[in-house]
This record gives C-alpha cells, structure tokens and sequence, in this order.
C-alpha cells in the first residue's frame, strides 16, 4: 500500500500496523481503540486479529481525507470501477452497501442528506456528500459509538451543513 497509495497521494502519516513506518512521524501517539470500556493499543498487540482483517491501516483523518478524495476523484480506481462499485443492494432502510461501499440515505426523496463511503466498527467514518461536494472523515475510536457515528453525521453535521448550503 505504501508504494501505490500513500507515497503517490503523499499520506505521510499513514502505514500498516507492525509491518511499515510513516514517511513523517508524529509527535502524538496513535489513539487508542476502546471495546466497551476496554482500551486497546493497536500498536502493542499483533495478536489484535480484527485490525489485520480490517488491513492494518493506522492514519490520520487528514490522511483519510486525502484518500476520499483521490477515490472520488478517480485517482484510485477508473470511473467505470467506481460505478460498478456502486451497484447499491438494499440491506436495510436507509443502507445500501455496494462492492466495498456504504451508501446512506438519511432522509427519503432527498438526495441532500445521502453520503457514501465508509463506516468502521470503531465508530470511524469516511464519506461523500455529493450533493454538496462535502467530505467528511471521522472517529470516536469506540467499538459502542457505531449508531452515535452515523446519528452524529446527520444531527450535527449534515443538516448544518444544508442550512448553510442553502
């Protein structure tokens, strides 16, 4: 991943746990995941087998950022890849997953409070407001926050963000 993703994009502080380095190190420590009440370091525990599943990767929300973009963007995958990406299967009301995207429809009828991109277990977030050309990238680092990510992303950023797109 280094040599096709992070060096071209210039995400120099992303890398895979245990196995690389980032091109710049940071001055803060890599935060820690919580499972409940439970506080893991992803960067002590190899046998951590759910993070290996997931690809290892530790960065940070600007980096993530960077990623969205270059994805959106077609720097990653060519336009028909992307499309065929989004070939949406229902899952439940107001979820559509595609090959290895998210799609969330917040509000019916309106294409205002639809995002896509990505959840995390970890209450993380990665996506797309393409009625307002938005990214939005984020983590509560907690395995309990998956519900309160997707409720913050409506309650405290989508629908501000609208009133101010209006």
């Amino acid at each position: 991943m280094p040599e096709y993703i992070f060096t071209p994009l210039k995400m120099k502080h992303s890398y895979l746990a245990q196995f690389s380095e980032p091109a710049v190190k940071s001055d803060n420590p890599v935060a820690h995941l919580y499972l409940d009440d439970l506080k893991i370091s992803v960067e002590q525990y190899r046998s951590f087998s759910s993070f290996y599943s997931g690809g290892q990767t530790v960065c940070t929300l600007e980096d993530l950022l960077v990623f969205m973009k270059a994805f959106v963007n077609n720097q990653l995958v060519i336009e028909e890849s992307l499309r065929l990406m989004q070939n949406w299967e229902k899952m439940q009301l107001g979820l559509k997953y595609g090959y290895g995207l998210m799609k969330l429809q917040f509000l019916p009828f309106t294409e205002k409070y639809t995002v896509w991109g990505h959840l995390g277990a970890s209450g993380s977030f990665m996506v797309y407001v393409q009625a307002m050309d938005v990214y939005l990238t984020g983590s509560f680092n907690q395995t309990t926050y998956q519900l309160k990510s997707i409720n913050y992303l409506f309650m405290n950023v989508l629908r501000k963000l609208a009133q101010i797109n209006k």
